[in-house]
């Protein structure tokens, strides 16, 4: 037990329920055409030893959400989301905000109807 909170250690905390958790990134977007794809290969070199570790599970997530970029994001997003199995996307039709683009990924995540596919919002 950690002696401030009284939270189980960390190593404890990776398991829920007897299953490794589940790792969801949300990284909001706006017009990062010139980064994306450097960012989403460091995120898939982290995600893919984090899984090579048992620390994630193999279903963990990187979710970019387009927030009404003006630049080719979004198609990059699409290519990404072709290629890298991570890799899920969320398009915003206008520019609402950093942490508004966060909060539309997080509740994006948890609809029923979530499956393999990029979403246009």
């Amino acid at each position: 037990m950690s002696p401030i909170l009284n939270l189980p250690e960390r190593s404890d905390r990776i398991y829920k329920y007897g299953k490794i958790m589940k790792l969801g990134i949300v990284a909001p977007c706006y017009n990062e055409h010139e980064v994306l794809a450097e960012s989403a290969g460091r995120l898939t070199v982290l995600m893919d030893d984090l899984v090579a570790k048992k620390k994630i599970d193999a279903d963990s997530f990187i979710l970019f959400v387009n927030d009404g970029s003006r630049d080719n994001t979004w198609e990059i997003i699409s290519y990404l989301f072709e290629v890298n199995p991570y890799v899920y996307g969320v398009n915003l039709a206008g520019n609402v905000g950093h942490q508004h683009a966060i909060m539309a990924g997080m509740m994006t995540r948890c609809l029923p109807v979530w499956k393999r596919l990029p979403v246009t919002m």
